[in-house]
This record gives structure tokens, sequence and C-alpha cells, in this order.
């Protein structure tokens, strides 16, 4: 019997005549742009993608044919188009979908293209032999049909299948050969048990048997419907059996029966990066298509406040929602989407500190306080928070209310050790907890936060308008217009003492202060001034803050 190093010697020595005649074309991913972006290619060509930019490119088929994962600066990704048709693809590493086409004429050759990602620009000529030795492993795996040798996989589950591309006939790599051991669990569903890493006809009729048992598929073509295709929603299936859950009534034995009713996964571009890192996160959810609804939670695993994913009962179908979520500092962020016992992850890679490039590590507890103006009262309930926080790099306030400062918000804060007000809107009834997170540069350079204060928010029933011991009742203000002969100028005259030395006024204009200065005063109300001026001529009502206490005055500008 020939053995398998023999075979490819001889398959070698019987092919290579045939794929001199093949030609390369080049083509160059810069930054945000692709040159050319149409090429066209006989059958049996190859293509190559030259990363010429600064940062990573990533090339993959609209039809999910080929995907080339992170391509370096100065990388290559070379693919050998062996079937005729028209290949559209992008380039999603810019976040902007610059996209780009391969045409192919002429006869097939083989059932797809095959394709190999080179860590760094080596020249054409290691390329094309590259891309050409896949082809011919592709073309040995078929003559053979898989039915030679291989490693017959032990019939225990293993470890769960890590697939982060579309799988189909003529792929190749570890994550095929962890499909194959997870097929092979199952004799029923891969009897031939065989885990050799390339993608070849057993594996087709493998997964097609499994599409067929979890009910998501069982006819049409791997272009057309998915049939024998692993592409996102059978890998998410999978991951759900393979932790031990049921999809579509059917549990990680065939033929058990169960009611799962949440399962979803979650797509993050770019996954890696310099800080300030804006990405995109297509959570999927339903995918068992389940009808009793639920609510999924999105988590983006840097403290900020996570993101809410109903689904309606009776509605039966997956559903799908894109997040735009910024990392402003370095560091590994797990994404978590879940809902009941159901769980998927991916993780986010931010190199740098982001916007705050000086500060020290904190190996200690960071310090800070969080205290509120009024705690309590009717929605909607306007509270103003006075943060302090004299070590760390930044702050966040998480509202307790699915809300926080937001990246932007988080982006412009600094603990410089003085009260800082930030301002917020209850506008539904409930018990709430604002807390204080700060964030500090741990000593391998992440940064991350930590919760160090918080403060109790009550709004409906039950409360009483009141802030603690600072029960003061003021003179109502007083507004004077046309200041200075201004006609657009006024002033607010208004009254307090150390009860009341934190202010908040908003001018109704949108614009706010938070005046301070009153610590000097020892328990004797004192008269303050300020003055602003409006753009424009209107009605306003202004709103003064003192302790516990809120007064609202009219004025009117005319010009």
């Amino acid at each position: 019997m020939r053995t398998q190093s023999s075979l490819v010697g001889f398959s070698l020595a019987l092919l290579l005549p045939a794929f001199a005649l093949a030609a390369q074309t080049t083509v160059s991913l810069g930054a945000g742009y692709i040159n050319p972006s149409t090429v066209v290619v006989n059958a049996g060509d190859t293509v190559v993608w030259n990363n010429v930019s600064s940062s990573q490119q990533v090339v993959i088929a609209n039809n999910g044919s080929f995907q080339s994962g992170a391509i370096a600066p100065g990388g290559q990704f070379a693919a050998t188009f062996n079937t005729g048709g028209t290949y559209n693809y992008y380039d999603n590493a810019t976040g902007s979908a610059i996209s780009g086409t391969v045409i192919v004429s002429g006869t097939s050759i083989v059932p797809q293209p095959t394709y190999v990602t080179t860590p760094t620009q080596s020249g054409v000529t290691a390329a094309s032999l590259a891309a050409e030795v896949q082809a011919l492993i592709a073309e040995i795996n078929a003559i053979q049909g898989q039915s030679g040798s291989g490693v017959v996989a032990p019939t225990s589950s293993g470890a769960c299948p890590q697939i982060g591309r579309v799988l189909g006939l003529g792929s190749s790599g570890s994550d095929v050969s962890s499909l194959q051991a997870f097929l092979a669990a199952n004799p029923s569903i891969y009897p031939e048990g065989q885990i050799t890493g390339y993608y070849g006809a057993l594996t087709q009729a493998a997964v097609q048997r499994w599409q067929v048992t979890y009910h998501i598929v069982s006819s049409g073509s791997p272009s057309t419907t998915g049939y024998g295709q692993v592409g996102p929603r059978t890998a998410a299936a999978m991951a759900i059996v393979c932790g031990g859950g049921t999809y579509n009534g059917v549990g990680p034995s065939t033929g058990t029966s169960g009611s799962n009713t949440v399962s979803g996964f979650i797509q993050v571009s770019p996954v890696s990066g310099a800080a300030p890192l804006s990405t995109n996160i297509v959570a999927t959810v339903n995918t068992a298509n389940a009808c009793g609804g639920a609510t999924y939670t999105l988590n983006f695993g840097d403290g900020t406040a996570p993101q809410l994913i109903p689904t309606a009962p009776g509605n039966c179908t997956q559903q799908n929602q894109t997040f735009q979520h910024t990392y402003q500092y370095g560091g590994s962020y797990t994404v978590t989407l879940s809902a009941g016992s159901h769980q998927s992850t991916a993780v986010v890679t931010v190199s740098g500190p982001g916007g705050y490039s000086t500060g020290t590590t904190n190996s200690s507890q960071p310090t800070g306080s969080i205290t509120a103006l009024i705690s309590s009262g009717p929605a909607p309930l306007n509270a103003t928070f006075y943060v302090s926080c004299a070590s760390g790099l930044a702050y966040d306030v998480v509202f307790g209310d699915g809300t926080d400062l937001g990246s932007t918000g988080v982006s412009q804060s600094s603990c410089n050790g003085g009260l800082q007000g930030v301002a917020h809107t209850y506008s539904s009834n409930g018990s709430y907890t604002a807390q204080l997170e700060i964030f500090v540069r741990n000593s391998n350079g992440t940064v991350t936060p930590t919760s160090v204060a918080s403060q109790p928010i009550i709004v409906g029933s039950g409360s009483s308008g009141s802030s603690g011991s600072n029960s003061t009742t003021y003179q109502p203000p007083t507004v004077t217009p046309n200041v200075g002969g201004n006609p657009l100028a006024v002033s607010l005259q208004y009254g307090y003492d150390t009860n009341g030395c934190q202010v908040s006024i908003q001018w109704g204009d949108g614009t706010a202060i938070n005046p301070t200065g009153c610590s000097t005063f020892s328990g004797q109300t004192q008269t303050y001034t300020q003055t602003h001026t409006y753009a424009q001529a209107g009605s306003y009502t202004i709103t003064l803050q003192r302790a516990s206490q809120t007064n609202s005055v009219g004025v009117s500008i005319t010009n």
C-alpha cells in the first residue's frame, strides 16, 4: 500500500507541471484603499494581497469562501482561486468596509479556493509557492476522499471547538482539527473519526449530519443555505451543545430533548489595537429560535454599564444588534453576552494607557468619595453628584439605572484632588445606587476600574427630597436682567452657608455651573452673585440647587 508521504511525493510530481502555468496577481492593501480594487484572473491563478499600511488588515470574502485573519504590516495573504465566478470581498480592519472584487474565468479545477497567510512579506515566489502547496494538499485529499490514513478520534467530547471563521471544503488548520474531534465524539455523526486538519468530503458529510440532527439546515449547498459549512450559526450551536446545553430541543446526545430558550454569539471588530480603541460589536441572540422571550446582557468588560438586549415572547427568530464601544485604556477585556446559563465571550486586547500617558502604578486601593446634592425626590429627579479622587488616572460614575458617563465622559475626567460635579437625571421611580469607579494602572501596565464609593438614590414614593443633615431653608433667589447694559446678560443672587456650599445652577439654555468657595464661611448665610450671558433672546427657566432645596425662577430676555 502506498504511504501518505509517498502519495504526496507522487502527486507533487504529477501536478506541478499544471501549476507551472498558473499566474499570480498582486493587490496592495493600504490605509483606506485597495489597489487595484478589481482583478480578473483565470481558474488556478493566485491573488496575493500585500499589506503596505502600518496597521493590521483583514480580508474577508462576502460569501465566507476565504478569510485571511490579521495580516501584519508588511505581511501577505495569498488565495489560489480554482473555481470560476465572482468573489466580492472587503477589508474591515479600518472599520469602513473597503471592498474589492476577484473575477475568476475558466473551468474549475478543484471545488474550493485555498489560501495561506504569511506573517511577513517574504517575496512573490514564497507566497506563490505556499499557495500552490495548499492547493496540492487539497487536491491530494480530494483524491483520497479522506478515506486513507488518519488519526481516529476517541469517543469523548474533548475540548469545545474554537471556530472564528467560516469553515468549508478546502479549509485547513487547527480549528478544523478541533471541529473534527468534536464531531467524532458522536460515531453516528462522524463514524470515520479522522482528525486530519483538512476539511474534506467526510468532514462535510459529518457537518451535514450534525446540522440535520440539530434542525439547523437539511438541504441546499454551502453557498446557498450553508448546508455542510460551519458558519456563525452552526458554530454558535456547537458551542451551546458542547457546553452541555440544548439547541432546537436537542441535547448533546442525539435524540435528547430539552427546552433551551437562550442562545447567541458575538462578533467583535477589531479585536486589538491602541487605546482609545473603537470597536463594533454585533450581538446575535435567540439563535435557537426559541419563542419564550428572554433578556440578554452584553458586558463590555471594562467596568462601563452593560447593554440589555430583550427578546419578546412569541418572537421565534434570531435578532442582530450592533453596538459601538470605545476602550479608553490599555488592557485585555472580555466581552460577554449572557442570558441564564448561556454565555458567549470574545477578548479585546488594547495596548497603551490611551489618553493618559502619565501616572504611576497604584499598588494600593484607590480612594475617593461621591455625594449627591439631592439624593431623593419625585421623578424626574435631577441629581448632581460631587466626586473627589486624589489618586488614579480617571474616574467613571455608574448611575445605577443602566447608564454611566460613557466613553467621552470618562476620557474627559481626571483625578486632581478637587470636587468635580456630575449631573444626571433619573426618569423612573425606584431605588438606585450610584458608584464611583477610579481607573488605576496596574503593575503590568494595564489600566482597570475599581469601585471605591457609592451614593444611594431614591426616586418616587417614600422620598422626602432631603439630603442628609443639610436641611437649611434658603431665601428664593432673585434675578437682575440687563446687567451692565447688556440685554442678554443676567445676574443671579442667592444665599448659602456651609450646609449649602455644593451649589448647582442650570441657566435654562443647556449650560450649567457648579460654583464653590463657601468653605470659608462659618455658618453665616452669605449672598453670592453669578452672572450669565445668553446667546439669544427668549424665555428661560433658571434652576438653583442648594443642599436639599431646589428653586426655579423664570427670566425673559429681549434684544
